[in-house]
C-alpha cells in the first residue's frame, strides 16, 4: 500500500518513512534503505529515517553506514525527544560494538 502511496506523492518524508518500515517487516532491506534514504533526503533531522537506513545496513552487513546512520538517529531522536528510536538505536550500537569486540579478540 505504502508503495502506491510514495508513487503518488514521492517527496513526501512520510510516505517514504512508511514503506521504509513496511519493507524492514517484510524482510526487504534493500527496499528499506532505499525509502530511509529518500526519507533522509527530505528531512534530513528525521530521527525514525536514520534509525531505520541504519537497521536495513546492519541486514545487509553494512556495519560502517550501519553505525554511522545509528549514531545519527541518537543524535536526531534526542533532538527530537524520541526516546524510542533513541533506546533502539543505542541498543543496536551496543550490538555492534560487542561484535567489533568479538572480531578484534580473534
Amino acid at each position: 500500500m505504502y508503495s502506491v502511496i510514495v508513487l503518488c506523492e514521492p517527496t513526501n518524508p512520510e510516505f517514504q518513512l512508511g514503506l521504509a518500515n513496511c519493507a524492514m517487516q517484510l524482510g526487504d532491506q534493500h527496499l528499506a534503505l532505499q525509502a530511509a534514504s529518500a526519507t533522509i533526503a527530505f528531512d534530513a533531522r528525521n530521527a525514525r529515517g536514520y534509525y531505520i537506513s541504519g537497521r536495513a545496513c546492519l541486514a545487509l552487513g553494512y556495519r560502517a553506514e550501519a553505525e554511522e546512520d545509528l549514531m545519527d538517529a541518537v543524535s536526531f531522536g534526542r533532538g527530537s525527544r524520541d526516546s524510542n528510536v533513541v533506546e533502539e538505536a543505542e541498543r543496536l550500537l551496543k550490538q555492534l560494538a560487542a561484535l567489533k569486540l568479538e572480531e578484534a579478540a580473534k
